[in-house]
Protein backbone atom coordinates (compact mmCIF):
# COMPACT_ATOMS: atom_id res chain seq x y z
CA UNK A 1 0.00 0.00 0.00
CA UNK A 2 2.88 1.96 1.35
CA UNK A 3 4.67 1.79 -2.32
CA UNK A 4 1.45 2.63 -4.33
CA UNK A 5 0.84 5.51 -2.44
CA UNK A 6 4.56 6.93 -3.64
CA UNK A 7 3.79 6.13 -6.82
CA UNK A 8 0.98 7.86 -7.31
CA UNK A 9 2.57 11.33 -6.12
CA UNK A 10 5.61 10.41 -8.16
CA UNK A 11 3.36 10.43 -10.98
CA UNK A 12 1.00 13.05 -9.53
CA UNK A 13 4.49 15.12 -9.44
CA UNK A 14 5.63 14.49 -11.99
CA UNK A 15 2.32 15.34 -14.25
CA UNK A 16 2.01 18.90 -12.26
CA UNK A 17 6.17 20.05 -12.54
CA UNK A 18 5.09 19.13 -17.01
CA UNK A 19 2.29 21.11 -16.64
CA UNK A 20 4.28 24.49 -14.69
CA UNK A 21 7.40 24.07 -17.22
CA UNK A 22 5.14 24.40 -20.19
CA UNK A 23 3.17 27.20 -18.67
CA UNK A 24 6.28 28.38 -17.97
CA UNK A 25 7.84 28.13 -21.48
CA UNK A 26 4.65 29.74 -22.87
CA UNK A 27 4.88 33.06 -20.65
CA UNK A 28 8.29 32.78 -21.06
CA UNK A 29 9.85 36.31 -22.02
CA UNK A 30 6.21 37.85 -20.82
CA UNK A 31 6.97 41.08 -18.17
CA UNK A 32 4.29 42.39 -15.45
CA UNK A 33 4.32 45.44 -13.67
CA UNK A 34 4.79 45.20 -9.80
CA UNK A 35 5.29 48.60 -8.08
CA UNK A 36 6.58 50.51 -10.41
CA UNK A 37 9.44 47.63 -11.45
CA UNK A 38 8.88 45.78 -14.89
CA UNK A 39 9.63 41.72 -13.71
CA UNK A 40 10.41 39.30 -16.24
CA UNK A 41 8.10 35.92 -15.96
CA UNK A 42 10.62 33.69 -15.57
CA UNK A 43 9.55 31.93 -11.95
CA UNK A 44 8.53 28.12 -11.92
CA UNK A 45 5.71 26.67 -10.19
CA UNK A 46 2.48 27.82 -8.84
CA UNK A 47 4.36 31.46 -8.45
CA UNK A 48 5.06 31.38 -12.42
CA UNK A 49 1.18 30.31 -13.01
CA UNK A 50 -0.37 32.94 -10.82
CA UNK A 51 1.79 35.69 -12.04
CA UNK A 52 1.70 34.43 -15.66
CA UNK A 53 -2.72 34.89 -15.42
CA UNK A 54 -1.72 38.11 -13.76
CA UNK A 55 -0.04 39.93 -16.28
CA UNK A 56 -2.13 38.27 -19.27
CA UNK A 57 -5.75 39.63 -17.17
CA UNK A 58 -3.94 43.05 -16.60
CA UNK A 59 -3.01 43.11 -20.50
CA UNK A 60 -6.58 42.32 -21.16
CA UNK A 61 -7.84 44.64 -18.72
CA UNK A 62 -5.65 47.07 -20.62
CA UNK A 63 -6.36 47.01 -24.00
CA UNK A 64 -10.03 47.03 -23.37
CA UNK A 65 -9.60 50.45 -21.43
CA UNK A 66 -7.41 51.86 -24.49
CA UNK A 67 -10.43 50.85 -26.68
CA UNK A 68 -12.87 52.52 -25.07
CA UNK A 69 -10.88 55.39 -24.46
CA UNK A 70 -10.62 55.79 -28.62
CA UNK A 71 -14.14 55.19 -29.11
CA UNK A 72 -14.82 58.21 -26.47
CA UNK A 73 -12.23 60.36 -28.70
CA UNK A 74 -13.35 59.51 -31.91
CA UNK A 75 -16.89 60.52 -30.64
CA UNK A 76 -15.82 63.51 -28.80
CA UNK A 77 -13.91 64.86 -32.06
CA UNK A 78 -17.42 63.70 -34.19
CA UNK A 79 -19.37 65.81 -31.39
CA UNK A 80 -17.25 68.74 -31.75
CA UNK A 81 -17.15 68.77 -35.69
CA UNK A 82 -20.97 68.40 -35.57
CA UNK A 83 -21.18 71.50 -33.23
CA UNK A 84 -18.88 73.13 -35.18
CA UNK A 85 -20.76 72.59 -38.73
CA UNK A 86 -23.75 73.47 -37.00
CA UNK A 87 -22.60 76.77 -35.42
CA UNK A 88 -21.33 77.89 -39.00
CA UNK A 89 -24.47 76.77 -40.44
CA UNK A 90 -26.55 78.81 -37.67
CA UNK A 91 -24.69 81.48 -38.75
CA UNK A 92 -24.62 81.21 -42.39
CA UNK A 93 -28.04 80.58 -42.32
CA UNK A 94 -28.89 83.83 -40.48
CA UNK A 95 -27.72 85.87 -43.69
CA UNK A 96 -29.29 83.74 -45.68
CA UNK A 97 -32.88 84.64 -44.22
CA UNK A 98 -32.13 88.72 -44.15
CA UNK A 99 -30.95 89.34 -47.15
CA UNK A 100 -33.83 87.86 -48.86
CA UNK A 101 -36.20 89.66 -46.45
CA UNK A 102 -34.17 92.30 -46.49
CA UNK A 103 -35.08 93.11 -50.15
CA UNK A 104 -38.74 91.94 -50.29
CA UNK A 105 -38.93 95.03 -47.43
CA UNK A 106 -36.75 97.39 -49.20
CA UNK A 107 -37.90 97.39 -52.50
CA UNK A 108 -41.83 96.63 -51.39
CA UNK A 109 -41.47 100.03 -49.28
CA UNK A 110 -40.33 102.14 -52.34
CA UNK A 111 -42.97 100.93 -54.30
CA UNK A 112 -45.38 101.51 -52.39
CA UNK A 113 -43.98 105.20 -51.27
CA UNK A 114 -43.21 107.21 -54.53
CA UNK A 115 -44.64 106.77 -58.09
CA UNK A 116 -41.73 105.07 -59.88
CA UNK A 117 -41.57 104.59 -64.11
CA UNK A 118 -42.88 101.61 -65.24
CA UNK A 119 -39.28 100.05 -65.87
CA UNK A 120 -37.78 100.99 -62.53
CA UNK A 121 -41.24 99.09 -61.01
CA UNK A 122 -40.19 95.96 -63.57
CA UNK A 123 -36.83 96.37 -61.84
CA UNK A 124 -37.80 96.37 -58.57
CA UNK A 125 -40.38 93.51 -58.29
CA UNK A 126 -38.28 91.53 -60.20
CA UNK A 127 -35.92 91.79 -57.49
CA UNK A 128 -38.91 91.00 -54.85
CA UNK A 129 -39.61 88.24 -57.19
CA UNK A 130 -35.99 86.68 -56.90
CA UNK A 131 -35.47 87.23 -53.32
CA UNK A 132 -38.94 85.67 -52.64
CA UNK A 133 -38.16 82.27 -54.18
CA UNK A 134 -34.67 82.22 -52.80
CA UNK A 135 -36.20 82.57 -49.35
CA UNK A 136 -38.64 79.99 -50.40
CA UNK A 137 -36.13 77.71 -51.66
CA UNK A 138 -34.24 77.59 -48.38
CA UNK A 139 -37.81 77.14 -46.09
CA UNK A 140 -38.05 74.12 -48.74
CA UNK A 141 -34.62 72.88 -47.51
CA UNK A 142 -34.48 73.50 -43.83
CA UNK A 143 -38.49 71.70 -44.38
CA UNK A 144 -36.68 68.78 -46.59
CA UNK A 145 -33.66 68.15 -44.20
CA UNK A 146 -35.83 68.39 -41.28
CA UNK A 147 -37.92 65.73 -42.19
CA UNK A 148 -34.97 63.74 -43.43
CA UNK A 149 -33.70 63.73 -39.45
CA UNK A 150 -36.96 62.76 -38.55
CA UNK A 151 -37.56 59.96 -40.99
CA UNK A 152 -40.69 61.20 -41.96
CA UNK A 153 -40.38 60.80 -45.61
CA UNK A 154 -41.80 57.75 -47.27
CA UNK A 155 -41.87 56.24 -51.01
CA UNK A 156 -44.30 56.98 -53.76
CA UNK A 157 -43.36 55.11 -56.86
CA UNK A 158 -45.17 55.38 -60.06
CA UNK A 159 -44.31 55.19 -64.01
CA UNK A 160 -43.67 58.24 -65.50
CA UNK A 161 -42.22 59.97 -68.53
CA UNK A 162 -38.27 61.02 -67.99
CA UNK A 163 -38.24 63.28 -70.94
CA UNK A 164 -41.51 65.55 -70.00
CA UNK A 165 -39.39 65.90 -65.78
CA UNK A 166 -36.12 66.99 -67.81
CA UNK A 167 -37.52 69.37 -70.58
CA UNK A 168 -39.24 70.92 -67.69
CA UNK A 169 -36.36 71.14 -65.66
CA UNK A 170 -34.41 72.96 -68.96
CA UNK A 171 -37.09 75.55 -69.44
CA UNK A 172 -37.60 75.99 -65.63
CA UNK A 173 -32.89 76.68 -65.17
CA UNK A 174 -32.32 78.29 -69.22
CA UNK A 175 -33.69 81.65 -68.14
CA UNK A 176 -31.39 81.62 -64.71
CA UNK A 177 -28.59 80.15 -66.99
CA UNK A 178 -28.72 82.82 -69.51
CA UNK A 179 -28.67 85.65 -66.93
CA UNK A 180 -25.21 84.37 -65.88
CA UNK A 181 -24.29 83.86 -69.71
CA UNK A 182 -24.02 80.27 -69.36
CA UNK A 183 -25.54 78.00 -71.69
CA UNK A 184 -27.66 75.06 -70.49
CA UNK A 185 -27.70 71.56 -72.65
CA UNK A 186 -30.20 68.71 -72.52
CA UNK A 187 -29.15 65.11 -73.88
CA UNK A 188 -31.91 63.08 -72.91
CA UNK A 189 -30.94 59.19 -73.86
CA UNK A 190 -34.82 57.78 -74.92
CA UNK A 191 -37.06 58.90 -77.13
CA UNK A 192 -40.31 60.16 -75.61
CA UNK A 193 -42.08 56.97 -76.07
CA UNK A 194 -39.92 54.37 -74.84
CA UNK A 195 -38.35 57.03 -71.76
CA UNK A 196 -40.19 55.79 -68.42
CA UNK A 197 -39.58 54.84 -65.23
CA UNK A 198 -41.06 53.41 -62.05
CA UNK A 199 -39.97 55.85 -59.34
CA UNK A 200 -40.51 58.50 -56.87
CA UNK A 201 -41.32 61.23 -59.28
CA UNK A 202 -40.79 64.31 -56.98
CA UNK A 203 -37.52 62.80 -55.21
CA UNK A 204 -36.29 62.43 -58.19
CA UNK A 205 -37.02 65.81 -59.26
CA UNK A 206 -35.67 67.05 -56.50
CA UNK A 207 -32.46 65.32 -56.84
CA UNK A 208 -32.03 66.87 -60.48
CA UNK A 209 -33.40 70.43 -58.85
CA UNK A 210 -30.10 70.49 -56.44
CA UNK A 211 -27.83 69.22 -58.41
CA UNK A 212 -28.19 71.74 -61.49
CA UNK A 213 -28.69 74.59 -58.90
CA UNK A 214 -25.44 73.39 -57.48
CA UNK A 215 -23.36 73.78 -60.45
CA UNK A 216 -25.47 77.20 -61.64
CA UNK A 217 -24.24 78.65 -58.11
CA UNK A 218 -20.36 77.38 -58.49
CA UNK A 219 -20.16 78.30 -62.98
CA UNK A 220 -19.19 81.59 -63.50
CA UNK A 221 -18.75 81.00 -67.20
CA UNK A 222 -18.94 78.14 -69.99
CA UNK A 223 -21.52 75.49 -69.79
CA UNK A 224 -23.81 73.54 -68.11
CA UNK A 225 -24.78 69.88 -69.26
CA UNK A 226 -27.57 67.32 -67.59
CA UNK A 227 -29.77 64.52 -69.32
CA UNK A 228 -29.40 60.87 -68.50
CA UNK A 229 -27.81 57.14 -69.94
CA UNK A 230 -30.21 54.37 -70.65
CA UNK A 231 -28.92 50.98 -69.73
CA UNK A 232 -30.53 47.71 -69.03
CA UNK A 233 -31.22 47.78 -65.22
CA UNK A 234 -30.90 51.02 -64.38
CA UNK A 235 -31.17 54.83 -65.57
CA UNK A 236 -27.99 57.08 -65.08
CA UNK A 237 -28.01 60.64 -64.52
CA UNK A 238 -25.47 63.00 -65.23
CA UNK A 239 -25.17 67.55 -64.31
CA UNK A 240 -21.79 68.15 -65.64
CA UNK A 241 -20.35 71.69 -64.98
CA UNK A 242 -17.30 74.02 -65.84
CA UNK A 243 -17.26 75.44 -62.52
CA UNK A 244 -14.62 75.98 -60.16
CA UNK A 245 -14.84 72.11 -59.05
CA UNK A 246 -14.27 70.28 -55.80
CA UNK A 247 -10.84 69.54 -54.46
CA UNK A 248 -10.58 65.59 -54.24
CA UNK A 249 -10.17 66.03 -50.15
CA UNK A 250 -13.76 67.59 -50.06
CA UNK A 251 -15.66 65.22 -52.53
CA UNK A 252 -17.08 63.16 -49.96
CA UNK A 253 -17.58 66.08 -47.78
CA UNK A 254 -19.88 67.99 -49.93
CA UNK A 255 -22.80 65.44 -48.76
CA UNK A 256 -22.34 65.65 -45.93
CA UNK A 257 -25.29 68.62 -43.62
CA UNK A 258 -23.86 72.07 -42.81
CA UNK A 259 -21.21 71.58 -44.90
CA UNK A 260 -21.66 75.19 -46.08
CA UNK A 261 -20.53 76.54 -43.38
CA UNK A 262 -17.17 74.96 -43.53
CA UNK A 263 -16.07 76.22 -46.62
CA UNK A 264 -13.36 78.81 -46.60
CA UNK A 265 -15.42 82.90 -47.09
CA UNK A 266 -13.41 82.94 -50.26
CA UNK A 267 -15.67 80.34 -51.38
CA UNK A 268 -18.82 80.55 -49.80
CA UNK A 269 -22.19 81.64 -52.19
CA UNK A 270 -25.31 81.84 -51.82
CA UNK A 271 -27.04 78.67 -50.33
CA UNK A 272 -28.08 76.79 -47.22
CA UNK A 273 -25.19 73.60 -48.19
CA UNK A 274 -27.91 71.49 -47.87
CA UNK A 275 -29.01 70.65 -51.21
CA UNK A 276 -26.26 68.10 -52.29
CA UNK A 277 -27.11 66.31 -49.02
CA UNK A 278 -30.73 66.09 -49.96
CA UNK A 279 -30.27 64.87 -53.16
CA UNK A 280 -27.58 61.97 -51.69
CA UNK A 281 -30.53 61.36 -48.85
CA UNK A 282 -32.50 60.96 -51.68
CA UNK A 283 -30.87 59.19 -54.11
CA UNK A 284 -30.16 56.02 -51.01
CA UNK A 285 -34.33 55.93 -50.03
CA UNK A 286 -34.72 55.08 -53.69
CA UNK A 287 -32.13 52.48 -53.98
CA UNK A 288 -29.72 54.37 -56.13
CA UNK A 289 -25.83 55.69 -55.45
CA UNK A 290 -24.55 59.16 -56.45
CA UNK A 291 -21.11 60.51 -56.96
CA UNK A 292 -18.95 62.88 -58.21
CA UNK A 293 -15.75 63.18 -59.95
CA UNK A 294 -14.15 66.93 -60.20
CA UNK A 295 -11.20 68.53 -60.47
CA UNK A 296 -10.25 72.40 -59.37
CA UNK A 297 -10.80 75.03 -62.28
CA UNK A 298 -12.16 72.44 -64.21
CA UNK A 299 -15.53 71.72 -63.23
CA UNK A 300 -17.47 68.55 -61.51
CA UNK A 301 -19.45 65.74 -62.99
CA UNK A 302 -22.71 64.47 -60.77
CA UNK A 303 -23.39 60.86 -61.41
CA UNK A 304 -27.03 59.84 -59.95
CA UNK A 305 -28.14 55.71 -60.48
CA UNK A 306 -31.48 55.01 -60.18
CA UNK A 307 -33.10 51.20 -60.38
CA UNK A 308 -35.59 51.31 -63.35
CA UNK A 309 -37.92 49.31 -61.08
CA UNK A 310 -38.15 48.53 -57.65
Amino acid sequence: MKILRQLFYFVSGAMILSIFSTLQKFLAGYEIHINGYYVPVIFGGVVGVILGNLYVYQLHQKKKLLAKNSDYLEAKRKAEENDRLKTAFLTNMSHEIRTPLNGIMGFTHLLSSKNYAHEKQLKYLNIISQSSNRLLTLITDIIDISKIEAGGYTIKKQTYNINEQTNYLLNFFKPRCTEKGLRLILRNGLPDEKALLHSDKEKVCAILINLIKNAIKFTDSGKIEFGYHDYSNHIEYFVEDTGIGIPAARQEAIFERFIQGDIDDKEVREGAGLGLSIAKHFTEILNGKITVRSEPGKGSYFRVRLPKTS
